[in-house]
């Protein structure tokens, strides 16, 4: 559903309803780069499919909306989460829908099981060409299990092969494989590709999920070791300064997230009340004369009283105004979750 009818939907707080509706919902969110919200609408889209299926989601929803769930949980830097709703997809419908190797394997370098998730990508190796990302993460493997040259040969090829490709690799690329050199004690190709990947993520650290922040800060942090090695004060200085203050702005956007996830919900509730109120107050002023009519031509009524129209106007007047004085404080569509709302007030303190 698009366009005008969806609008309205959502203005009388019926939309979304159905398990697809959220879904739709989520992805909107999602590209608004409100993960948190998404990950409320799939649980909600999850819940409402079960309810259709008997107690499981059906299969096709399942699938659709666990994987998505997983990809939401990875942006917001929770691995363990992505990880039990790829195994839980691919146990209930992997025989139907194909193997989730590739995501596993990638939220399994995340949580550092280095050996499990090598043998998952060396199986996905032996199916297909792996893309830069995997590549990537087996690099992260090889690094992790201590084969160092295996690692930096890993490493150099994967960023090589996204360079040919894209002109520039991936900054995680930059980031891991400075990281890697540094350990190596190879400080300046370290500080070189330390410096690339902070160029790549940009200096707002408010516009990167947790994960990304995480790695910024820490990129900077190891950019100032590999200068304090290369003795070059300045530079390390400036390293550390940075990161400082990454580090201050990160733990502001915390308390600034919970504020907004507060408002959500009190707005959220309060379109509800008032999107269903609105659309009782349309049918009460015009259809009501007329259904009193109709009685009236059946049975003997008195005349309608003259203050009938008045209360379903009032009524009207006030739903509109509240509406206007909601979508003025902020978002007008958002669900009140109160589980979804505790779980991500909890994931982010």
């Amino acid at each position: 559903m698009s366009g005008p009818a969806k609008t309205i939907r959502k203005l009388l707080g019926l939309w979304p309803r159905t398990a697809h509706e959220f879904y739709e919902r989520h992805e909107e969110y999602a590209r608004e780069g409100q993960h948190e919200a998404a990950i409320d609408e799939l649980n909600e889209a999850l819940r409402l499919s079960a309810m259709r299926g008997g107690g499981e989601p059906i299969d096709s929803e399942g699938f659709q909306y666990l994987v998505a769930r997983s990809e939401e949980y990875t942006y917001v830097g929770l691995h363990e989460k992505a990880l039990a709703d790829l195994e839980e997809a691919d146990r209930k419908y992997g025989d139907d829908f194909g193997s989730l190797d590739e995501q596993r394997a990638c939220c399994l370098v995340e949580l550092e099981e280095y050996q499990n998730a090598l043998t998952l990508i060396e199986k996905c190796a032996r199916e297909y060409n792996l893309d830069a990302d995997l590549k990537l993460a087996r690099a992260r493997c090889l690094a992790g299990l201590a084969r160092g040259d295996e690692a930096h040969a890993a490493f150099d090829g994967a960023v090589a092969e996204a360079e040919d490709e894209c002109g520039e690799a991936d900054p995680r690329a930059y980031f891991y494989r400075g990281k890697s050199l540094l350990e190596a004690g190879e400080a300046e190709p370290a500080a070189n590709d330390l410096t690339r990947s902070l160029d790549g993520w940009g200096d707002d650290i408010g516009d990167e999920g947790p994960a990304t922040r995480a790695q910024m800060i820490e990129a900077c942090r190891l950019k100032a070791e590999a200068h304090r090695v290369l003795n070059n004060t300045a530079a390390a200085n400036a390293a550390i300064k940075k990161a400082e203050q990454w580090e201050a702005d990160a733990r502001d956007i915390r308390p600034k997230l919970i504020e907004q996830i507060q408002k959500d919900i009190r707005i959220g509730a309060g379109v509800e009340i008032a999107g269903p109120m609105i659309g009782v107050s349309i049918i009460l002023w015009f259809l009501g004369p007329v259904a009193y009519r109709f009685l009236g031509d059946v049975v003997a009524l008195p005349p309608l009283p003259g203050w009938w129209q008045a209360v379903p106007a009032s009524l009207l007047v006030i739903s509109v105004l509240s509406l206007i004085a909601l979508v003025i404080a902020g978002r007008n569509n958002a669900r009140p979750r109160g589980d979804g709302f505790q779980q991500r007030v909890h994931d982010y303190r």
